[in-house]
């Protein structure tokens, strides 16, 4: 129900972007504010989420979207889609693998990369989550979509979020 431009939910809590350009400079009394009112309960509620899936003997999937820019410092990115994992989890590998076949599967032109336009053992939620639960319970996966599909017109962005679902979901 917020703005990353307020405080991004994805960074940790010591990392240098978890404020934006808006509110870094922010005085520390509001920051503290911030960090207690939005990010906290966030990652509180996402967490227990997950903790009461694994306790009930269920394996998570958890999927985190997040969009890119196109154009990054100038140079054009050559990634539509990005799938992010960590690449010492090898059942997080294979999930992405199998996901991109079949996106790969329905729409061939797109330029779908794995690790790209970032690295999945970056620091991110994913990243702080899998040090709490196991590979045999949790997978984190980070699911990247250029915002060019968004600025083309919402018919593009809609097709695209469908055609992730469909190929998730094996439609």
């Amino acid at each position: 129900p917020w703005s990353r431009l307020l405080i991004e939910p994805n960074r940790s809590a010591h990392h240098t972007s978890l404020f934006s350009d808006f509110s870094k400079g922010l005085n520390k009394s509001d920051k503290e504010w911030l960090i207690r009112e939005f990010w906290t309960p966030y990652r509180d509620r996402v967490r227990e989420g997950i903790r009461n899936r694994i306790s009930s003997n269920r394996k998570v999937i958890h999927i985190s979207v997040h969009t890119f820019t196109p154009v990054w410092e100038g140079d054009d990115r050559a990634v539509d889609i990005g799938f992010l994992y960590d690449p010492k989890r090898r059942s997080e590998q294979e999930f992405c693998r199998e996901w991109k076949k079949q996106v790969d599967l329905r729409a061939p032109d797109l330029r779908i990369r794995m690790n790209q336009p970032y690295k999945g053992s970056a620091d991110g939620f994913t990243t702080s989550l899998r040090k709490e639960f196991s590979e045999d319970a949790y997978l984190g996966i980070e699911l990247e979509v250029n915002q060019k599909f968004w600025f083309d017109g919402n018919k593009e962005w809609a097709k695209i979020a469908g055609l992730l679902i469909g190929s998730l979901l094996g439609r």
